[in-house]
């Protein structure tokens, strides 16, 4: 009779919408080559590889110590093996390749547990001489983030009375010494955009905060997608959007500044236990901290399941073009310890 059945519609109404979902989906990943960065060439060594842990979150400190977290390990110092804790606090000393750590006595902060079932930071920030941890595994399901903070340099640490269960794990982004190359006046976190630490996932989210209000739940705002070119930002978590996404491919987020080119640098390595998952190691760059984003370098001919991932701002040269970048990995001949690793990358401008 010439017109369509309720089921025929419905499934040309379906088809319409896988579609415009498709779409939306391929230009959302298909990100263009950036336009500052022509290629970030790695050293590819393991020839510093020391300490003991699988997490090493970092920062610059206004005292210019390099502080970070060890987790799940003995960290520095030559601790022994009975120390093991699922998170503790150390101070990295020297300069790159000349590097070694201590351990710093830190009560507050050195949990047990390990695994899912231990507290353990997965970022770390100084601003205006105040060190701000984020520390997942709220939950012992590896599930949920807290907000811890010292105001004398670790010796002690106060939790926020609040919480995210949202958020499985979130890394502070690093500008410079005491977060000195800040000029809005914000602070910012990128995330999984989910509640486990544990869990691939296909996007970060992000979230920013009014320096001198970090300690207050209600301060933050979460990026709720674009009005044209401009972010937007909503007081409602539930608002908010995707504001990087990868399928497969977000995992244990690092964001850094650098200075010397101007641009923001966003890594992602997806890593799960056995090793056989697809090695990747992702470096974006953008102009601002939520983008646009754009492929600085991407890297797939590794031959170890290497684990988060992350970029000093110590440890970026003045003219921006050199980094050392840390991660992890089973130390060669014994598969149930972590090393800290460090490798050199130089960064290759396009002609202007």
């Amino acid at each position: 009779n010439g017109t369509m059945s309720d089921k025929e519609i419905a499934s040309q109404e379906l088809l319409v919408v896988l579609i415009l979902a498709w779409g939306s989906w391929a230009f959302g990943q298909d990100y263009p080559q950036s336009p500052i960065i022509a290629d970030i060439v790695i050293e590819d060594t393991r020839d510093i590889s020391f300490g003991d842990g699988d997490n090493f979150p970092m920062t610059w400190a206004d005292d210019g110590k390099l502080y970070t977290m060890y987790c799940d390990g003995v960290g520095f110092s030559d601790a022994q093996l009975d120390q093991w804790i699922s998170n503790g606090l150390a101070e990295l000393i020297g300069t790159p390749p000349n590097v070694d750590g201590k351990n710093i006595p830190s009560p507050d902060m050195e949990f047990e547990g390990g695994g899912r079932r231990g507290r353990k930071a997965s970022g770390l920030v100084c601003i205006k001489g105040v060190l701000y941890a984020l520390v997942r595994n709220l939950k012992a399901d590896g599930t949920g983030t807290s907000l811890f903070w010292s105001t004398d340099k670790g010796k002690s640490w106060i939790e926020a009375e609040w919480n995210w269960p949202e958020i499985g794990l979130a890394d502070w982004l690093n500008m410079g010494q005491d977060y000195d190359e800040n000029k809005d006046g914000y602070a910012y976190l990128v995330a999984h955009n989910g509640d486990d630490a544990y869990k691939i996932y296909d996007s970060f989210m992000m979230a920013r905060v009014p320096i001198d209000r970090i300690r207050e739940v209600d301060a933050y705002d979460y990026f709720a997608g674009w009005d044209g070119t401009q972010p937007l930002w909503s007081k409602d978590l539930s608002d908010r959007q995707p504001v990087f996404s990868a399928p497969g491919k977000c995992y244990r987020p690092n964001l850094v500044y650098n200075p010397g080119i101007q641009r923001y640098l966003l890594i992602t390595l997806p890593w799960d236990r056995t090793g056989n998952h697809d090695r990747y190691l992702g470096i974006f760059d953008a102009p601002d901290p939520w983008g646009p984003w754009t492929i600085a370098a991407e890297k797939t001919d590794f031959d170890e399941a290497r684990y988060h991932p992350r970029i000093p701002s110590k440890w970026i040269s003045g003219d921006g073009l050199t980094f050392w970048y840390n991660f992890s990995v089973l130390e060669r001949g014994d598969k149930t310890r972590y090393r800290f690793n460090l490798e050199k990358a130089v960064i290759k401008l396009r002609e202007q």
